[in-house]
């Protein structure tokens, strides 16, 4: 599943610093994995 790659792949990057920055990066990256998924 994309969502998954790119969360694991942010935690790799060290992102986000604290669990507090999740609440603004899952939204981001549901928003784009339905953008791609009604491209």
């Amino acid at each position: 599943m994309f969502f998954l790659e790119k969360f694991l792949e942010m935690l790799n990057n060290g992102e986000p610093k604290s669990l507090k920055g999740m609440e603004h990066y899952i939204p981001n990256i549901i928003l784009y994995n339905s953008a791609l998924r009604n491209r």
